[in-house]
């Protein structure tokens, strides 16, 4: 997403979603049929980094993030299901079971908590980066240097790029600048959508489901994006401007549900 490290990616929560994801979840549960409309833009997630506090305000429905999260939660409760937030139980579920599970949270991955328990959140990154070395792949870090640099590459200004990765801007032009700044808060999506096209993740996205699916046998047809980088990211990029003008989250029993300013 922003070349987020392990302890990020451990702390990932539906709870920081920018709209009142509890009451969602309450109201996928009751036998209530009636849509309900909440404060709050049904695009973005505001999280919190680990390393500096500093709010990272995440496009998480831009593609193909959801599904890469979608994928990971599953890869992970067969890997590490000491750790994972899914049990291998709960991959046979259905939706409609699966969030009675208590305080449930479509996007965490891992269940420790990495503030908490450090030992085993150490032990499962650097198992990781071992078997990242042992087949000669770059570490999970080089990730975020990776980022920095394309933005670097593509011109975006400074400031920016520290907001986009949620590094502390020591300079004395933060104190002037405010990020929640509905134009600032557009000019750091439309770089951080630059960023994923630069690097045509929608290809890299599905060469890794082709992969999965060759090395398990899994059929994942329906996370394919379907579409290129250049389309997916052009199109995104002409819906951003209403995306951001969106105060209001429509909350449906409908799994397509689709959001409304």
């Amino acid at each position: 997403m922003r070349g987020v490290y392990g302890k990020d990616i451990v702390s990932l929560s539906a709870n920081n979603r920018d709209y009142n994801y509890k009451y969602y979840i309450t109201h996928q549960r009751d036998g209530s049929t009636e849509d309900q409309m909440t404060r709050g833009n049904p695009y973005f997630l505001d999280h919190k980094r680990h390393k500096t506090g500093n709010m990272m305000r995440l496009w998480i429905n831009l593609p193909p993030i959801g599904g890469l999260i979608y994928i990971l939660r599953r890869l992970v409760a067969q890997t590490h299901p000491n750790l994972s937030y899914l049990s291998k139980e709960d991959l046979t579920k259905p939706y409609e079971e699966l969030i009675k599970k208590k305080d449930y949270d479509e996007l965490r991955i891992f269940r420790h908590d990495s503030k908490k328990d450090i030992k085993a959140d150490d032990d499962l990154w650097n198992n990781f980066n071992k078997h990242l070395r042992e087949l000669d792949v770059y570490s999970f870090e080089s990730a975020r240097k990776s980022f920095n640099t394309t933005a670097r590459i593509l011109g975006i200004e400074e400031g920016i790029k520290k907001t986009l990765i949620a590094q502390t801007d020591h300079s004395i032009q933060r104190h002037y600048d405010n990020y929640n700044d509905p134009e600032l808060v557009a000019k750091v999506q439309l770089a951080h959508l630059r960023i994923m096209h630069h690097f045509k993740i929608i290809e890299l996205y599905e060469l890794w489901l082709r992969k999965i699916e060759e090395l398990f046998g899994a059929q994942n047809s329906n996370l394919y994006v379907g579409r290129s980088s250049d389309f997916v990211y052009h199109d995104q990029l002409k819906r951003l401007e209403g995306i951001l003008k969106i105060d209001r989250t429509k909350i449906s029993k409908d799994p397509f549900w689709i959001e409304k300013s």
